[in-house]
């Protein structure tokens, strides 16, 4: 057997890829063009030269009698300060009925985004597994990125028309979390900790103060077990 058959070839080799980062996933969507989008369109108000509001035209009733200006220019005058004063009611009504679907539509718009925002948390937590954060620091860090890079922001505004996008950004989101916020636990400073807890609720005297037991608790090795010693040996 020669020995270019015994060596193993790359093809029977398994290895596990790596997850994206956000900047693959940006470049994978196409994220930055879209975020240059959103930087170029300003933000308009509308003209009111140019939409005006529409004229409200008083409805005229065949059996209603039209005073003639010429010859009762008094009942005239009367008939026209009565449509005038209809005429404003009428409009002041549609303005408020405006108003108020104006408002509902805002209110329903902030409750959706809401709900995709707690989803969105939700979604980081998953990918967290065991190691997820408490909620209000997922959507803290949420809002910080979106803050710190457009194109996070652009696949946060396109989450409906691409949630394939959002999704790969959201799971690319949760690795870069958990590598900031060190996900990995020591497990000797978890031992010191049991170590401590077992030495501490084993005697009846009074507890030292939380600062030295968290003191004790962070050391590691032969400083530890020495540390741990002298606390036992004043108990």
């Amino acid at each position: 057997m020669s020995e270019a058959a015994t060596q193993p070839t790359e093809a029977t080799q398994s290895s596990t890829p790596a997850e994206p980062t956000l900047d693959e996933v940006y470049t994978k969507y196409n994220v930055e063009d879209t975020a240059q989008e959103f930087k170029a369109q300003p933000k308009t108000e509308p003209n009111p030269q140019t939409q005006p509001l529409p004229q409200v035209q008083p409805v005229q009733d065949q059996h209603v009698s039209i005073p003639d200006p010429t010859l009762d220019p008094t009942g005239y005058k009367h008939w026209a300060t009565d449509q005038q004063r209809n005429l404003g009611a009428l409009r002041q009504a549609l303005q408020g009925v405006a108003g108020e679907i104006q408002k509902d539509r805002i209110a329903r718009a902030q409750a959706a985004e809401e709900a995709d925002i707690k989803r969105a948390v939700e979604q980081v937590n998953q990918h967290l597994g065991d190691s997820k954060l408490d909620p209000d620091v997922v959507e803290i860090s949420l809002g910080a990125e979106a803050r710190r890079d457009p194109r996070f922001l652009a696949l946060w505004n396109n989450r409906a028309k691409n949630p394939t996008a959002f999704q790969a950004g959201v799971k690319a989101f949760a690795n870069k979390l958990a590598k900031k916020f060190d996900m990995r636990r020591d497990p000797q400073i978890a031992e010191n900790q049991r170590a401590l807890k077992e030495a501490t609720s084993t005697k009846a005297t009074t507890a030292p103060e939380d600062s030295e037991t968290d003191r004790i608790g962070k050391l590691n090795g032969a400083a530890f077990d020495r540390a741990l010693d002298r606390y036992r040996g004043r108990q």
